[in-house]
């Protein structure tokens, strides 16, 4: 007889792992008792050496299919010298007292004694919580089949499927401490709750029409709410809702993380009526199709798709659309309405996950429905509503929704749809929350926090001058918080005081932080202002850690969702038991989170880690590939950071003091913070190659891409972040997750008003063609003619007397400007709308007439007959690059040259990034001939490539303080062209979409040939644009180098939170 104490950690709570376990001891012999606790699911186990081997074996291999057993520790012990424990299980449960503190359930006498203990919870909370899952094949027969008692009852629920995190209280997971402990469990209910046998053992959401929860329902105007309390009256409020949907009506139905608003999918009249009154004009719908055979009816679904559809998540899924779809196709019984999506060539597709869902559906069919509109149950830019009441107000009484489907069982945290689609062969994330969040990812060890964190921990917070170490960082009443509220001009700004939020937002956590000498290091990440989520981490004792990413929160753009995102942060402090102790913010001296951590700093003495946008973006790529073993940890990769906006934030070359800023003092980082951003006035470190057209109309020479001099070197030096005063967002930085160089960008131009520009995209293409004096061009005149004449002119003199216009060097704003160029889009109703319609253009006439002719036509009418002409090092005569340190693990200790075999190559074939650089004069020292002649002399003012961010040790010395820019010049110079011309608007949308791969592939493989980084990670939220994604990713493949994307987070601004925390800890592990 052999005896073992086994711990399991990861999702193990609320997914049957209980009653798994207890089958796999009687089916091993095994005797003992398992239990839950905050920290995971023990066992003690008492059987034959090769029984409990087995048995052992079968926690990790056998586990249940919701659950994601991260680690098995098995502790053998001899019951001579320890006596067996038995938790808590004094008695049997009985049927009747079936709830969380009743004692030990024991089976049947004839077999092995293993008992389920009753949850305790005396340990850390550390176990992880199931997120929500989908409707299980075994609940749907059931609620299906008129024999079963809990035919069409719209909770069913198993182990294997229904609410989890959507209703959690606390840990460990019991009915007690979820919103269905308001809802005692009938006998028979209870009885299979105790059976450890029974599908439903220990199913905290177990439940039946007898002892609920229930479904509701109240119509606008109507005298009375119903309840759905029995199988009858249940039946009739879902055809009530059915019939009201099939005659265009607006229903808002309440899901598992918030409400959603449904009408039928096919009436343009509904959905017409639906857009007016969310106020959510242009921006696609999401709906829900009663099944496959529907969606396939729509869109074309691949292998990966359909597993995405019918899986556990069921998340909203991007597909293509079937060719016909569009505004002119005839109507038909799984026709659109041409508003869900007007012309873009993807659909976002869900199947019902809830029981309610699969009823409505089965229902609307009756009505010849086949697909609903469900898109989130808000009103535009707002969070979404969880609550009946304020959703009755907000949704019903407000004119939204004709009627109210909600029920009464609460919902504890707020989430949104997740959603996702597929990229060459791989799932990308768009949005993760429901099914996801807050599932933890793994960050890489970073050189471990240790001892050395933890005997600086409390003296770095006891040093602020004038801060008491008890501050409060998660205070829950005004009272408790100093009086720090939102910028003016906030939306709802009177109502949310930044420190506290609303005081009912924060259901859980710690309300004081008190520092302790044996803490380790918790970094709480506060994310973007866009697409906001948080991240929490928690070090795993091996120098790596888990971080806790919150679900997709919306934009920090409104006192609501700042409330939403302080519910959130304390809901997962208080759930995991995660106290921070450093903080980490964007750069941005407006975003609220930002200004949130800024407070919490001075007010607790927490260090405060200030992230420059971009790096974080590459960041996440960084440490999810080393998480996963792809690269060191410490690598440093090409990184392209393509986005509609972040604050420009370059390294101090002449500052010895950490890049950590000190609390209860103004850093250097922080006064520069507050320097100016929406002014161009305090630009710098702008350099604008030089790119016009010479009186001979010869382009100038653009500056060769030159890094030979950025070299690794041991150790790293962290300066402070300084705003220079620009918005990024067409970036190539050379990064680590501890520091980057910024090498290569966009070049820069005005934008007339700021965030006016975007809004308005004809300022921002005004300003661009401005810019670049191509005003006068006569394919410039359609966009003229859209502006006023004192429209012009006010942005004219904004422009030329540098009033509220900053520069940027943003991809996404080129993309909007290009689309209003093109005529495609005039106005944004939502962010990033006219680059979305650019890249549905674009796709048409690639599907339509070939997008390889059309390459060769835009290379041609840029006179780009040659190709690229990579530079080698100049201290490399043999040909290779500079060298790698030998600890550098991004490959060989030496790149070869783009001739040589195993070295990256550029793109071959003609290409717009040719244009960029016209030939040079045949005695040019730096001309295509020298370059091609490694001996060749190089002048001695040659522009070199690299960065803005000047000092990083570890990336190189001497560098220039500048960075290249790339003119883009002549793409709008084809684009104009082709106006005057009469060429298709959708060809040239493609052109520009081939221009700009070409441009990008080219600079990163010069970069790597000139530095040996042969890994390029692509992030941002223009790479959620199929084309670019797929078209830089296969030329750079193609050349030889690594492409890293985003794994398991959004490429938008939604990874950014787990970036911040990735480079905080790298910081704060080597600060001195």
């Amino acid at each position: 007889m052999r005896h073992a104490r086994i711990h399991i950690t990861g999702i193990v709570q609320g997914v049957g792992m209980r009653p798994f376990v207890y089958r796999q001891a009687t089916e091993h012999g095994v005797a003992g008792w398992v239990l839950n606790a905050g920290d995971g699911v023990h066992i003690e186990a008492h059987a034959e050496g090769e029984a409990l081997e087995a048995f052992v074996r079968s926690l990790r291999d056998r586990a249940p299919a919701a659950a994601q057993v991260d680690t098995v520790d098995v502790a053998f012990f001899d019951k001579a010298e320890e006596p067996i424990v038995e938790p808590n299980a004094s008695a049997p449960m009985r049927a009747a007292d079936a709830r969380p503190d009743a004692g030990a359930v024991r089976p049947p006498q004839d077999e092995p004694l293993f008992r389920i203990i009753a949850s305790q919870d005396g340990t850390e909370h550390s176990t992880l919580v199931s997120p929500d899952i989908a409707t299980c094949d075994d609940c749907l027969r059931e609620l299906f089949d008129p024999s079963d008692r809990r035919y069409h009852y719209p909770f069913i629920n198993c182990t294997n499927c229904g609410p989890r995190f959507t209703i959690i209280r606390g840990l460990p997971y019991d009915r007690a401490q979820t919103s269905m402990g308001a809802f005692p469990m009938c006998p028979a209910c209870a009885s299979e709750y105790a059976d450890p046998l029974d599908r439903r053992f220990h199913a905290q959401p177990d439940a039946c029409f007898a002892c609920g929860p229930h479904i509701t329902w109240q119509e606008r105007g109507g005298r009375e709410t119903l309840v759905g309390a029995t199988r009858e009256t249940s039946d009739a409020i879902i055809a009530r809702c059915a019939e009201l949907i099939a005659s265009d009506g607006i229903v808002a139905i309440k899901g598992l993380g918030g409400f959603h608003l449904a009408c039928r999918a096919d009436s343009e009249r509904a959905v017409r009526e639906l857009r007016a009154r969310k106020r959510r004009s242009n921006k696609p719908l999401a709906i829900m199709a009663r099944d496959l055979d529907v969606t396939r009816a729509l869109c074309h679904v691949g292998p990966k798709e359909r597993d995405l559809l019918r899986g556990s998540v069921r998340p909203i899924v991007l597909l293509q659309r079937r060719e016909g779809m569009g505004v002119d196709n005839p109507p038909s019984s799984s026709a659109l309405a041409h508003s869900v999506a007007f012309d873009l060539p993807e659909l976002g597709i869900m199947l019902p996950y809830t029981p309610l869902q699969h009823l409505l559906m089965a229902e609307c069919r009756v009505h010849g429905v086949d697909a609903l509109v469900m898109t989130s149950g808000n009103l535009s830019e707002e969070p979404i509503e969880m609550d009946d009441g304020a959703a009755w107000a907000r949704l019903v009484e407000s004119g939204i929704a004709n009627a109210l489907l909600g029920n009464d069982r609460a919902i504890l945290s707020r989430f949104d749809d997740s959603v996702v689609r597929v990229v060459n062969g791989q799932v990308q994330f768009v949005r993760r929350a429901r099914g996801y969040a807050p599932r933890p990812l793994a960050l890489p060890n970073s050189g471990g926090h240790g001892a050395a964190w933890r005997e600086q921990d409390t003296r770095l917070a006891r040093e602020a001058e004038g801060t008491d170490a008890r501050a409060a960082i998660l205070p829950v009443s005004p009272h408790e918080a100093s009086p720090t509220t939102l910028p003016a001009g906030t939306p709802g700004a009177s109502s949310t005081n930044l420190a506290t939020g609303p005081a009912a937002s924060a259901p859980t956590g710690p309300s004081v932080y008190e520092p302790h000498d044996d803490r380790s290091l918790c970094v709480l990440a506060c994310g973007p202002e866009q697409k906001a989520t948080l991240s929490l981490t928690r070090e795993d004792g091996t120098g790596g850690a888990q971080c806790f990413i919150s679900q997709h929160i919306g934009d920090l753009e409104n006192a609501e969702t700042f409330d939403a995102w302080q519910s959130a942060r304390a809901r997962m402090e208080g759930l995991f038991d995660l106290r921070p102790s450093a903080l980490a913010c964007d750069a941005h001296p407006g975003y609220l989170s930002s200004q949130w951590a800024r407070e919490q700093a001075r007010a607790t003495g927490l260090p405060l880690v200030q992230v420059q946008h971009h790096h974080a973006h590459i960041a996440a790529v960084i440490a999810e590939a080393a998480a996963h073993g792809e690269i060191e940890a410490n690598a440093r990769v090409i990184g392209i950071a393509f986005d509609g906006t972040g604050a420009g934030a370059v390294y101090h070359s002449d500052s010895p003091n950490s890049g950590i800023m000190r609390p209860g003092s103004d850093s250097d980082t922080e006064a520069a913070c507050h320097n100016g951003v929406q002014t161009g006035s305090a630009c710098r470190d702008i350099y604008t190659a030089a790119s016009e057209t010479s009186a001979d109309g010869a382009k100038a020479r653009v500056p060769e891409l030159n890094v030979a001099n950025i070299t690794p070197a041991a150790g790293t030096t962290n300066r402070p972040l300084e705003l220079d005063g620009t918005v990024w967002g067409g970036e190539v930085l050379l990064a680590s997750l501890s520091s980057f160089d910024r090498v290569a960008h966009l070049e820069p131009w005005p934008l007339p008003g700021g965030a006016a520009s975007v809004r308005d995209p004809r300022r921002n293409a005004f300003a661009l063609l401005k810019h670049y004096d191509l005003l006068d061009h006569p394919g410039a005149a359609p966009l003229l003619d859209t502006l006023q004449p004192d429209e012009k002119e006010l942005a004219s003199r904004m422009i030329e007397r540098g009033i509220n216009c900053p520069l940027t060097s943003s991809m996404g704003r080129l993309l909007d400007a290009v689309s209003v160029i093109l005529g495609i889009c005039h106005s944004a109703t939502y962010e990033g709308e006219p680059a979305i319609l650019l890249e549905a253009a674009a796709r048409r006439f690639a599907r339509h007439c070939g997008a390889a002719s059309s390459s060769v036509t835009v290379a041609k009418s840029l006179n780009a007959q040659k190709s690229l002409s990579v530079p080698k090092s100049p201290s490399a005569p043999d040909g290779t690059t500079a060298q790698n340190s030998p600890g550098d693990p991004n490959g060989p200790t030496a790149s070869k040259s783009p001739t040589a075999p195993n070295g990256p190559v550029a793109p071959s074939g003609p290409g717009v990034l040719d244009s960029l650089t016209a030939p040079s004069d045949p005695g040019d020292p730096n001309g295509p001939a020298a370059q091609d002649n490694p001996a060749a002399p190089k002048s001695p003012d040659t522009p070199r490539l690299p960065a803005a961010a000047t000092g990083n040790e570890h990336l190189g010395k001497s560098l220039p303080p500048t960075a290249t820019s790339i003119s883009m010049k002549p793409l709008l110079l084809h684009i104009l062209d082709g106006i005057v011309q009469g060429a298709n608007p959708e060809q040239l949308a493609w052109d520009a979409h081939h221009a700009i791969v070409e441009i990008t592939a080219c600079t990163a493989v010069e970069i790597s040939n000139s530095t040996g980084v042969r890994t390029a990670a692509l992030s941002g939220g223009v790479f959620m644009n199929r084309l670019l994604l797929e078209g830089i990713s296969a030329e750079l493949e193609h050349a030889g180098l690594t492409v890293l994307t985003p794994r398991d987070l959004p490429c938008n601004d939604g990874g950014i939170a787990y970036g911040q925390a990735a480079v905080a800890r790298a910081l704060l592990a080597t600060r001195p």
